[in-house]
C-alpha cells in the first residue's frame, strides 16, 4: 500500500477507499452514506479510513494536506464544480494531484437531453 494521505469522493461501499492507501479520508455529502461507510470499514476492522462530511460546495478536507484525490463516477453530481474543484485544489500538497475518472453511462444518464449527435458535434 502507499504511504500517502488521499481523498476520495467515489464507490458508495467503499471498495476503493479501503484497498487503497494506509491513510485515508472519505468525503460524502450525505450523512447516511458515511453511516454505511462507517459501517462497513469496522466490519472488516479497517481502521485507515476518516470520514469527513462536506456539503456541495466544499469538500472540507484539510489545507495542502493531501497527495491525491480520487473522483470516482461523481464529478457529474457536482451543482457547484468550480467552487469544489477550487477547494479539491486548496487541499492538495504542492505535487499533490487530482484524479476524475467518469463512466460514459453515468455522464449520459446525468444529461440525458444531449444525444449521440450533439455529443459528436462537441460542446455547446
Amino acid at each position: 500500500m502507499a504511504d500517502v494521505a488521499r481523498a476520495s469522493a467515489s464507490s458508495p461501499g467503499g471498495w476503493r477507499t479501503r484497498r487503497s492507501v494506509r491513510c485515508c479520508l472519505r468525503e460524502e455529502i450525505q450523512q447516511e452514506m458515511l453511516d454505511r461507510l462507517n459501517g462497513n470499514m469496522r466490519d472488516r476492522h479497517i481502521t485507515n479510513v476518516r470520514a469527513v462530511l462536506g456539503t456541495i460546495d466544499n469538500p472540507k478536507l484539510p489545507k495542502d494536506g493531501l497527495d491525491l484525490v480520487l473522483l470516482v463516477d461523481v464529478y457529474h453530481e457536482f451543482s457547484e464544480p468550480e467552487k469544489m474543484l477550487d477547494r479539491i485544489r486548496d487541499s492538495l500538497k504542492p505535487n499533490g494531484r487530482l484524479y476524475c475518472l467518469s463512466t460514459a453511462e453515468k455522464t449520459q444518464r446525468s444529461h440525458p437531453a444531449r444525444t449521440q449527435d450533439d455529443a459528436e458535434a462537441g460542446p455547446g
